[in-house]
């Protein structure tokens, strides 16, 4: 059957009617390089209106910590799950410009449920880049759930995107069984064959040592000794008022020179003096934190802003010294 006679019978999109033969038996797979472009130029759009939005509601935005993810989460579910579904005809403006468009094995528009879960699927690990665990958050759980969807999920979706060049469908495609297909003819490369089995070797087979890497390893970093301070830390600067959120890091040198300890401290409002609010955490680490003494150096950072995924922006100041210059910085007093 060629492409000609698919079209006569009214088996392409938008035909009157229903397709009697699967999508892959006549659709041409949308080239990667078509793929990436589209998701770049609806991304401009996605920043575009995250920094229209942020400029708006700056004040709101920051106090949401974490929480601003899903602000950004909501506002590309808004702009993706229509557009790749029936109210779009599967096309976004950059899969419409890119002359792509996702469809269902049929030829058809997806329903707005699957463009929703097959959006959330593709979505999950992006958002997740950048996201702090609270100090009340640091058990097994928690961690591994965050390291499996980033790394697991993540690396499914960029390694189908990549090398299924069978059928170009990513992992969210294969879920949910859409396709992402060229509008224009003449692309020869056809999607009419299964999926190599290689790569569901290859994927299980990732997913397997992502799954026992971060199983054996995360009950082990949490009862660590090191693990347990920088949850203390944490606790002691949770407690500090205006600090609505830190991140605390510690480890050696790579030569060997001594340790470090890199503490940042999220700001609920923007600081009168930045200066002021660095020094105020490190009086709260190294008067309430009993082993500095195995720190050689110390740095404290003190942001105000905010992360909604899609847009971001941040103010920071920061200083790194040694934990002797800190106590002589901050005074003997405030040093306790």
């Amino acid at each position: 059957m060629t492409l000609q006679d698919v079209r006569e019978q009214g088996a392409l999109p938008g035909g009157q009617e229903e397709p009697s033969e699967p999508v892959q038996e006549w659709a041409a797979a949308a080239p990667l390089w078509r793929r990436v472009s589209a998701f770049l130029l609806d991304s401009a759009l996605l920043v575009a209106a995250g920094a229209v939005l942020c400029f708006l509601l700056r004040d709101l935005l920051v106090p949401l910590g974490n929480g601003g993810k899903l602000v950004g989460l909501a506002i590309a579910a808004l702009y993706f799950v229509p557009r790749d579904g029936r109210p779009g005809n599967g096309q976004t403006p950059g899969k419409r410009l890119l002359g792509i468009r996702v469809v269902d094995r049929f030829g058809g528009a997806v329903s707005t449920a699957r463009s929703a879960c097959r959006f959330l699927v593709a979505a999950t690990p992006v958002f997740l880049i950048g996201i702090r665990l609270t100090y009340g958050m640091y058990n097994w759980v928690a961690v591994f759930l965050a390291m499996f969807l980033s790394f697991g999920l993540g690396g499914g979706l960029v390694y189908f995107v990549l090398f299924n060049r069978r059928t170009g469908q990513s992992l969210h495609d294969l879920v949910f069984d859409t396709y992402v297909i060229s509008v224009r003819t003449g692309n020869a490369r056809l999607i009419g064959q299964r999926v190599a089995l290689r790569h569901y070797a290859i994927f299980s087979a990732y997913l397997f040592f992502i799954s026992a890497f971060v199983l054996w390893n995360t009950p082990r970093m949490i009862s660590a000794e090191q693990f347990r301070h920088v949850v203390e830390i944490k606790k002691l600067l949770s407690s500090q008022d205006g600090v609505m959120d830190s991140s605390v890091k510690w480890g050696s040198y790579l030569r060997g020179e001594g340790s470090y300890m890199d503490v940042t401290v999220y700001l609920e409002e923007e600081p009168a003096s930045y200066a002021r609010a660095v020094d105020d955490a490190a009086s709260t680490v190294v008067k309430g934190y009993p082993h500095m003494g195995e720190v050689d150096n110390l740095t404290v950072t003190a942001v105000h802003g905010y992360d909604i995924g899609i847009f971001w922006s941040f103010r920071n100041s920061s200083v790194s010294n040694t934990p002797a210059w800190w106590r002589s910085r901050i005074g003997p007093e405030d040093a306790g």
